[in-house]
């Protein structure tokens, strides 16, 4: 059973409104009072999802971190291999949620779209067994700040 399909659409739409990327700004927008971050060409920001999407439209902004199938790959064997959750990029799950969305466009691709959905869900798998180990042993070399260093958002 796959564990991607935990959260309907509007859950993942509300956890997207607080989710944060991490941006380069490609032109001069200016900056406010309001705002927390200068807007200013070449800056490297960390954005509301929505401003980032508001932004990346006009091209006006480009994601920081590029993430691409050969990453949960490598992601799932480092996985395998800690004792603790390894550190994962935040962007990670609304990039494989983006990923398989475009897969599923195309049934040439079938094959990536199945290896991506068994690698995260064994990511996923290998990262909640660990946190339920934890959670039934807090021995003395387990530090929860440090575990939960290690979370992506949505996790924590």
């Amino acid at each position: 059973m796959l564990l991607l399909p935990v959260l309907d659409d509007k859950g993942i739409k509300l956890l997207e409104l607080i989710e944060r990327v991490d941006a380069i700004i490609k032109e001069d927008i200016g900056s406010s009072d309001l705002l927390e971050w200068k807007l200013i060409k070449g800056n490297r920001v960390k954005i509301p999802l929505w401003l980032f999407e508001i932004l990346e439209r006009r091209n006006l902004v480009e994601v920081q971190e590029r993430i691409d199938l050969r990453y949960l790959d490598s992601l799932l064997l480092e996985e395998k291999n800690s004792l603790r959750p390894v550190q994962i990029s935040e962007q990670l799950f609304r990039w494989v949620r983006n990923t398989i969305i475009e897969l599923k466009k195309d049934p040439a691709r079938a094959a990536e779209l199945e290896r991506a959905r068994i690698d995260l869900d064994d990511i996923l798998k290998a990262r909640f067994g660990k946190l339920a180990k934890y959670v039934n042993f807090q021995g003395p070399e387990t530090s929860l700040e440090k575990l939960v260093e290690k979370l992506n958002p949505e996790e924590a």
